[in-house]
């Protein structure tokens, strides 16, 4: 499993809750422009990044998303100031 916090900036409000949309699929909502998306395979991470070339091309806007890759260190040292974990996914994936 490959984990990234996703980050955007997007000014057109439909383009912006489609993408939302798009990313709540894949992972789950920390702030309203920023998600923790944990991916099983690169293959993974392609199809994604489809699905939001082909929603850039809808709304012919690219605004600016980021991703940032999350390795295990870095998530192990993580933490929220109101308890809540950091990218608390399971350590076994049934598919």
């Amino acid at each position: 499993m490959r984990y990234y916090l996703v980050c955007f900036d997007i000014q057109d409000n439909r383009y912006r809750r489609r993408l939302g949309k798009q990313l709540l699929a894949w992972g789950h909502r920390v702030q309203r422009s920023v998600f923790e998306i944990g991916l099983p395979s690169d293959s993974a991470l392609q199809q994604l990044l489809d699905q939001i070339e082909k929603l850039q091309q809808q709304h012919q806007e690219t605004g600016n998303i980021r991703f940032y890759r999350l390795l295990k260190p870095c998530r192990q040292a993580s933490f929220s100031l109101n308890g809540e974990e950091v990218m608390a996914y399971p350590s076994t994936l049934i598919v």
